[in-house]
């Protein structure tokens, strides 16, 4: 992953980073949906959305435990 994407998302506050990751969250169910259906053709999306989650639960859970 890019340093500029881990960048954008360690200068986002905590309940930006929670909106994203929701948001995040949906549309990589959404995909599989269709994945499964047969309508998406192109998987490497998936696993960038999988690897940008990771990344940014990851600086999430950084910056809740920083504020304890």
């Amino acid at each position: 992953m890019k340093k500029k994407i881990k960048e954008e998302l360690r200068n986002k506050s905590v309940p930006e980073l929670e909106k994203e990751i929701s948001g995040k969250e949906e549309e990589l169910a959404r995909g599989k949906m269709d994945l499964r259906v047969g309508k998406v053709k192109n998987t490497s999306a998936f696993r960038f959305m999988s690897d940008y989650l990771a990344v940014a639960k990851t600086i999430l859970k950084e910056k809740q435990l920083k504020d304890i």
